[in-house]
């Protein structure tokens, strides 16, 4: 049976302000794995986090997706503004196989 192939590919955002070669590499090897991964400037989002539940949200919404509560800005903070790539922020992820 052959293997199943997908019409679309998933697409993966590799938050970086400056694409180095580690970065490249990783989205080669998200191709091959039939992934579309795209970069995006870590500077040019915008974070929140709920104040209810912690949820990480990266939209331009006030209202938590998780449990409805409000959304606190931490780029009013402004400690993401400086140097972003300096930063680390933990985020729930799946495993990719």
């Amino acid at each position: 049976m052959p293997p199943l192939v997908r019409k679309h590919k998933k697409k993966v955002v590799i938050f970086s302000d400056s694409p180095d070669w580690h970065a490249k590499n990783l989205k080669d090897q998200l191709s091959k794995k039939n992934l579309d991964a795209r970069f995006v400037s870590l500077s040019g989002c915008r974070i929140n986090t709920c104040n209810n539940c912690g949820a990480i949200s990266l939209s331009f919404s006030d209202t938590c997706m998780s449990c409805g509560g409000k959304l606190k800005d931490t780029n009013k903070e402004s400690k993401f503004d400086k140097n972003p790539s300096e930063r680390t922020i933990e985020v729930k992820a799946e495993e990719v196989k």
